[in-house]
């Protein structure tokens, strides 16, 4: 008796499709989250609501080219369902999953007094006398300690915030940002920038300088800044959320008691 066997061309045929499918998908994936990244984070109108709209305009973009493409080609309607849908309910989820979170940190941070640690003194039997007269002027000298330069508290923007942001001086070399008691809303991609000039409602200024992702949208943090930033110029701490182009907080550095701010 014989056996029916497929063809080959036909085999081959079903294979190409289930490629072609699962790149489509991916395919609409990607271009989806780059949708929300460069329509919400780059280019919607100033604020949160704002941000919002543009998303949600370009995801019902994205499901109606989605729809047309698959009536053209009918076996990509599972690829791109999954990956235009899929994706959207992905990036939904993602969002509202970081507003009704917390993010709790507690870092040890720099403390304006505290004292720069003592260099580890080499000890050798054949110089001890020389090295314990050496020590006296060196005891006699003031210690190196933390200066505070700029202080502020945070107010609220888009979302309620507080705590205070201090720009300290250290006393082994360099500078740090810390931010104590601080609590604002959660979000998606919080970073926290250094502004410059006049800063509006919605947390922008004539320039900026970022420190980097917000470690916690609660408790103590530091960050380091930039060595010869002019602290007299960018004298704003503000908390930024690059997915919907929204300031969420601010604090203005007011000069205090210290070396220069460009150092």
């Amino acid at each position: 008796m014989s056996q029916r066997r497929g063809s080959p061309r036909r085999s081959r045929g079903r294979a190409g499709r289930i490629v072609t499918g699962v790149m489509v998908a991916l395919a609409a994936a990607v271009v989806v989250v780059l949708g929300v990244y460069v329509f919400a984070g780059e280019l919607a109108p100033g604020g949160e609501r704002g941000s919002m709209a543009v998303i949600a305009l370009w995801f019902v973009v994205a499901v109606a080219a989605g729809f047309l493409i698959q009536r053209r080609v009918r076996f990509l309607r599972v690829p791109l369902a999954i990956g235009i849908v899929g994706t959207i309910v992905a990036v939904t989820g993602i969002l509202g999953y970081t507003a009704v979170t917390d993010r709790v940190v507690d870092e040890q941070v720099a403390v304006a007094g505290d004292v720069a640690p003592a260099p580890p003194r080499p000890q050798a039997a054949g110089d001890a006398p020389a090295r314990a007269a050496d020590a006296a002027p060196a005891r006699a000298a003031a210690p190196a300690v933390n200066v505070e330069i700029g202080a502020g508290e945070f107010r609220g923007l888009a979302h309620p915030t507080s705590g205070r942001a201090t720009a300290i001086e250290l006393a082994e070399g360099g500078r740090v940002l810390t931010l104590t008691d601080f609590e604002t809303d959660n979000g998606p991609d919080l970073l926290v920038y250094l502004v410059s000039g006049d800063v509006n409602a919605n947390g922008d200024g004539d320039g900026s300088i970022d420190l980097g992702a917000l470690k916690g949208n609660i408790g103590d943090q530091q960050y380091a800044i930039p060595d010869g930033l002019d602290l007299t110029e960018f004298d704003s701490v503000v908390i930024w959320c690059r997915a919907f182009s929204s300031g969420f907080g601010v604090a203005e550095l007011s000069p205090t008691a210290g070396p220069p701010t460009d150092r």
